[in-house]
């Protein structure tokens, strides 16, 4: 097994790109219900992406590390015992409103 503390190092130095990469995998937006196998595997297919293999204990493992680190940031709120709602206010989807309703 290799030295996971030098990958979660990795992975909380490029915290951005990876919260880009679960976003562009998964549907996370600001306020949405996150799962912790989202993140496992996102982690493991980020990892991949910068030919990085993991095996599927690492990911478990570095899984825990980045969502103990996003806890503590309170980047994800804990609503369950695998899943979180994500707060990161850079993930605000923009709505659309509806238009306006006459009087007839």
């Amino acid at each position: 097994m290799r030295d996971v503390k030098k990958l979660f190092t990795f992975l909380a130095e490029n915290q951005t790109s990876l919260m880009n990469y679960l976003k562009s995998r998964y549907r996370m937006y600001h306020r949405s219900n996150v799962f912790y196998r989202d993140i496992q595997f996102g982690i493991r297919y980020f990892l991949g992406s910068k030919k990085i293999k993991v095996s599927y204990t690492e990911s478990e493992l570095l899984a825990n590390e980045i969502i103990n680190l996003l806890e503590g940031e309170s980047t994800l709120l804990r609503v369950g015992n695998m899943s979180w709602v994500l707060n990161y206010p850079s993930f605000i989807t923009s709505t659309t409103q509806a238009p306006p309703q006459t009087q007839s």
